[in-house]
């Protein structure tokens, strides 16, 4: 257990599901509070039921169904969390989508979508929580980024230029707010079982080659990639900074 997340507070986007919900339990269950932002209610609300679980009464934990490519919306959650628990300590910006088609295919408001929650959503975050962190003189943000953003993948231009994008967004802000005592960091994890990947490893062929290319020789699951985010907001990577870390099973080492 980590000594430093107790009564921290922590906002997760994304949460309600894979990865996002991963890390939400790991920092409740590190002491933290916790709010979980996510464009589905129906399953914001299943998770929100698990989550409880995880906590105990001296815990917070706040839920938002919002949409936090949107600017209103990203505001509200912000104004919100800073009314009723004081501070913002950790930003993960966990959401984010998958699709994967040729440019001919690629429509614009499928890159729209893509560039609107992959890369939008983690600069309105960002820009809406660090005013508070700078008055603190202290502050974590990862983001997750993915694979597709550090080698590219066939089929998924649109999809690889967003998390490119984001890579590029996580370097050049930890430069901007380390002499303020910000951090930024992301991950870029390989093939997670996630329901944004159920379409993949439920495929036998599809997983039989995706397999083939990871070293390791498995998919990863999502607490080991939360595990990964806990470290990036701990002291113990107190040094580490604008660094996107590759948790993907050696699959990039091919």
């Amino acid at each position: 257990m980590y000594s430093c997340f107790e009564n921290k507070v922590v906002i997760v986007t994304g949460g309600a599901s894979g990865m996002g919900l991963s890390i939400a339990k790991l920092f409740l269950e590190e002491k933290a509070h916790v709010v979980v932002v996510d464009t589905n209610a129906d399953k914001l609300s299943t998770a929100e039921k698990l989550l409880v679980e995880a906590k105990d009464e001296s815990q917070s934990l706040l839920v938002f169904p919002a949409n936090v490519s949107h600017q209103a919306a990203v505001k509200e959650i912000v104004s919100q969390t800073i009314d009723q628990l004081g501070t913002i300590d950790i930003l993960i910006n966990a959401a984010g989508v998958y699709l994967g088609h040729s440019i001919e295919e690629t429509t614009d408001e499928e890159f729209d979508e893509l560039i609107g929650n992959n890369l939008k959503a983690p600069f309105l975050m960002c820009r809406a929580v660090v005013p508070q962190m700078k008055r603190q003189n202290r502050g974590t943000i990862v983001n997750i980024s993915s694979i597709g953003g550090v080698v590219a993948m066939e089929g998924s231009a649109a999809y690889v230029a967003s998390k490119t994008g984001l890579a590029g967004f996580t370097r050049a802000l930890g430069l901007d707010l380390a002499p303020v005592g910000i951090r930024v960091n992301g991950i870029a994890p390989g093939w997670t079982k996630t329901p944004m990947t159920a379409p993949l490893y439920d495929d036998p062929n599809i997983s039989m080659a995706l397999l083939a290319d990871t070293p390791m020789g498995r998919f990863a699951e999502p607490e080991e990639q939360a595990k990964m985010a806990l470290w990036l907001a701990s002291d113990q990577s107190s040094f580490v900074t604008g660094q996107t870390i590759l948790n993907d099973g050696g699959w990039t080492l091919r």
